[in-house]
């Protein structure tokens, strides 16, 4: 099973492209600050989808789907970057 780290994975197209991940059975480690610049509650609800109930409460969460892990957090934070690389190997990055 391939392993794959998903930048803006509460986005439209980045929501879309786990979901697609997923379904081919790919492990999904998704990225995503969830800041306002898009509407927060429709990224919230995309990731309910996913199986993440409640991405507030921790900056990595665990969700119903088994192969997705979702990590609240800028991809411009070094310390985050490096904590996520450090636990997982990853065959793509997207």
């Amino acid at each position: 099973m391939a392993k794959v780290l998903l930048t803006g994975s509460a986005v439209f197209i980045g929501f879309h492209l786990t979901q697609h991940l997923l379904s081919k059975n790919y492990e999904v480690i998704g990225i995503d600050e969830i800041n306002d610049y898009y509407d927060t509650n429709l990224k919230l609800d995309r990731l309910k989808e996913l199986g993440i109930n409640n991405p507030e409460l921790n900056i990595f969460v665990g969700s119903e789907n088994s192969n997705f892990i979702f990590c609240k957090g800028c991809t411009d934070n070094r310390q985050l970057i490096e904590t996520i690389f450090e636990e997982h190997k990853f065959d793509y990055v997207i």
